[in-house]
């Protein structure tokens, strides 16, 4: 008789929970490595399998610091029906509501077009998701009227090799697509926050620095841009201009990271009860994980000095 290596059939629901899982904390890891897209298509996989109300909500998180705010209320939305005790999503909902009952009707505002849409703003805010379509001419052509030499590239099919390259973090080949798509379009705030995140990869702090400050200009109220505006700052030692940078992202929220990057810069500044207090804010936004455990960490060691 054979024991300890006997096959058992795996429970089917137990594989799908595990699996479901598996693509959460998946999406969870990406989206602390700022990579958005990668982040959401692995929730939405997740909820596939499962429709989980945090998945749903991480989902909202990822699709808002992109700049959709209105898919962001849905997928939250839809956490709260699964959930109706789901606190931290109706206060997003709430604080959605609130900006969208403001009578905002700039530009820059999430819940106008945002930066770099045209008129037709159905048309372009969905272009970013629509397969390559027809090749359109980039440069014009030297004579009037006359055929252009130059090849045709495809607006699309640019964004979409750019988007993988990101995702990929092939940074070189992004930083010259993104070039390209920042020449094209220069008061599109993705656009701009996405290069500005690629040229602090490499270490171009200066030049990501400016290209940050352009994200944040075009679009106010694109929280990640600060949030990583602050990161720059902090490592070109423009500590105050980090901070109000981290605050900026934590009021145009949500950003939870933003709570994190300020509250271990208040403790290197010797601010350890604003530390705690951060820290504490970010414990009670992030869902499991590395960061979570490193605050909850922190946070224990320094109440034995604040207190």
């Amino acid at each position: 008789m054979l024991t300890g290596c006997q096959t058992q059939e795996i429970n089917p629901f137990k594989q799908a929970i595990h699996d479901s899982l598996e693509h959460y904390y998946n999406g969870e890891s990406l989206e602390r490595q700022r990579d958005f897209d990668a982040a959401a298509e692995a929730y939405k996989k997740s909820i596939e399998i499962s429709p989980r109300p945090r998945a749903y909500y991480r989902l909202a998180m990822v699709t808002m610091a992109e700049g959709d705010y209105e898919s962001g209320e849905t997928y939250l939305r839809e956490a709260v029906r699964l959930s109706p005790s789901f606190t931290e999503a109706q206060q997003r909902i709430a604080m959605l509501q609130e900006r969208k009952g403001s009578g905002e009707t700039d530009p820059a505002s999430p819940w106008g077009p945002r930066a770099g849409d045209s008129a037709s703003s159905a048309e372009s805010k969905t272009e970013m998701k629509q397969p390559p379509q027809t090749p359109v001419i980039t440069e014009p052509s030297v004579q009037e009227n006359a055929p252009s030499t130059e090849p045709k590239v495809d607006a699309g099919a640019l964004n979409q090799e750019a988007s993988q390259a990101f995702q990929n973090k092939n940074w070189q080949n992004a930083l010259l697509l993104y070039g390209q798509l920042v020449e094209r379009d220069p008061n599109n705030a993705l656009y701009q926050y996405r290069l500005g995140f690629i040229q602090q990869q490499l270490g171009q702090t200066g030049d990501a620095a400016l290209t940050l400050e352009r994200s944040v200009e075009l679009n106010p109220a694109f929280a990640s841009a600060w949030n990583d505006l602050g990161i720059v700052y902090e490592s070109l030692g423009r500590s105050s201009e980090a901070v109000n940078a981290y605050r900026n992202a934590i009021a145009k929220g949500p950003e939870n990271g933003a709570y994190y990057n300020l509250a271990v810069l208040m403790e290197k500044q010797g601010e350890f009860k604003e530390a705690i207090s951060l820290y504490e804010k970010f414990i009670a936004a992030e869902g499991a994980g590395e960061f979570r455990d490193r605050a909850e960490a922190q946070m224990t060691k320094l109440r034995r000095y604040a207190y």
